[in-house]
Order: C-alpha cells, then structure tokens, then sequence
C-alpha cells in the first residue's frame, strides 16, 4: 500500500507478485469382468448398495485421502510471474516452512520416573539422569498446544476458519489417555471415553487415517551422552488451516461394455484422476510422535 497525503494526487501502480503453483494429477481405473452365464454373481457385483461396488468405491476414497495427506508436505514446484508453465523451482517442505514447520518428537517432553523408580512430573530433559524415564515422545496436549501457538504467531489463524488436526489411529489413543484434559468440556466439545473418539479439541476437528505419513529416524540424544538413546519410529500428527492447500478430483466415471470376442462378458470399468498441492506452509505445522510415548535415557554428560 502507498500512502499519499498529496490532494488530488496521482495514484502509482503496483505489480501484485504471484505465482502459480504445480498440481500433477494421478489417474486410477479399476475393471473387472461377469462371465454372462453367472447371472448371480453379476447382480451380486452390480448391486450399488452391495459389498462389491462399496469396496471399489472406498478403495479410490483412499487414494483421495493419501492425495491429500502426501500433499501437506511433499515438495512442490513453484512458477513465478514470468516463466509460465516451464521450468519453475523445487521447494520443500522444511525449506518452505523454516525449523518452526516441524516440532520434534521431544517437544514438551519431561520424566515421570529415576532410576530407583522415584516418579517426578514436569522436569526438563536439561535434568536427567541416566536410567530415567522419559515421556511425552507421543502426542501429547502440549505439543498441539505449541502448534496452535506456531500457527498464530505464522498469521495463519483467523476468524472463521477452525484448524485441522490430521493424526494417526496410534496417536489418538495417545490422546485418550491424557483424561483430564481431553476429557474436560473446556477442551472437547464431545465425551470421548465414551464414544472412544475425538471429534474436536481445542478448538480443532480431529481426522484419523491409517494413511498418515510415517516419521522415522527419531532416535536422538536425550541426556547430552556420548550416544543416541532409541526412540521408536511413529508417525506426524498435521495441525494445518483447510486453505493450506488445494484439492481437485473428478467425479468417479464408471463405464459398461459388452465383449463379443470374450463370449459377451460384461466388462466394467472405474476411472477418476485427482491431485492435491500445498499452497502455503506457514499454515501447516507438522509434529514428530513416536507410536511409543517414551524412552529410557543410556548416558549423560
């Protein structure tokens, strides 16, 4: 914005910067055949309410939802003002987001027990011991709590729009355990040890997917030792603003032939090509769970 005070002042032009961002969509077809001579096994299979079509159905709903998912924080190439659809530069998630996009797994994380078994709560990794327990390596309220904090300090929080929170089935029963808090009306706007789901928490609505992207190689040093202590692989939990990306998909097209050179079997067929891109990673923060909530420390400095 240009601020002129002038009276009868001559406004100035401005370019508005843009760039277009790349979407490639991915193509699935499913056929099978229905030998003529099987009059049951073709209303079986042609039945729309049937076992069969709703296994095809749900089995490109899938592919939708890994579409998604891997788009969150898969690289994308980016085209700026001038150069159109050729060339364009490859960007990655961490490059795109910074160091604040990914919080890891040991954010927020404290122990709980010493090596004699003593329990002590809330206590900095900057104090442990060797042979100490330590918790807070799955999903925990605190790390949702940082990332809701991440996004509004990213501008990425606004009026009207409510945040998603993406989360493998491991991880929502890491949820589940923290009772007070989840279970608190303050916090979720269901009864969860009730239902044994999470539909909204703090203030965001909560998906499950088997699909979510596994996180790997956690293993780090947690005492300040001469080694890395163990941390079981997981999977990310996504916090991310429902404009943070784009997704399109056409419908499900589903077509029906007869094959005289096969006897007249019926063959049919199901074609649908969707693709998915992020759009901006200030509005996605991603965090590291491991599917173990804790690990024991081996050496310290």
């Amino acid at each position: 914005l240009t601020v002129d005070r002038a009276r009868f002042g001559t406004l100035s032009a401005s370019t508005i910067p843009t760039e277009q961002r790349q979407m490639l969509p991915t193509f699935y077809d499913y056929m099978f055949y229905v030998d003529p001579r099987d009059q049951a096994a073709m209303n079986r299979k042609l039945d729309p309410t049937g076992q069969f079509l709703t296994s095809v159905v749900g089995a490109f709903n899938v592919n939708k939802d890994k579409t998604i998912i891997t788009a969150l924080d898969s690289d994308v190439t980016i085209h700026d003002n001038d150069d159109g659809q050729q060339g364009g530069s490859n960007t990655t998630f961490a490059t795109e987001a910074g160091a604040s996009g990914t919080l890891g797994v040991t954010t927020g994380a404290g122990f709980f027990a010493d090596a004699s078994g003593n329990e002590i709560h809330n206590t900095p990794l900057s104090a442990v011991a060797a042979g100490d327990t330590v918790i807070g390596l799955g999903l925990t309220v605190k790390k949702l709590i940082e990332a809701r904090k991440q996004l509004h300090l990213n501008n990425a929080m606004y009026s009207g729009q409510r945040p998603i929170l993406l989360i493998h089935p491991t991880q929502l029963h890491q949820l589940l355990t923290f009772a007070e808090q989840v279970t608190n009306a303050d916090y979720n706007a269901v009864k969860p040890l009730v239902s044994g789901e999470i539909s909204q928490f703090l203030g965001m609505d909560v998906v499950t997917s088997n699909h979510v992207t596994p996180a790997t190689g956690l293993d780090q040093d947690l005492g300040g030792g001469a080694a890395d202590e163990t941390i079981v692989n997981g999977h990310y939990a996504y916090v991310f603003m429902p404009d943070a990306l784009y997704y399109g998909c056409s419908s499900l097209d589903t077509k029906t032939d007869i094959l005289p050179e096969r006897g007249h079997t019926m063959q049919i067929a199901s074609y649908m090509h969707c693709g998915a891109v992020r759009l901006d990673a200030k509005k996605v923060v991603r965090i590291e769970c491991s599917d173990t909530d804790s690990a024991t420390v081996t050496s310290t400095s």
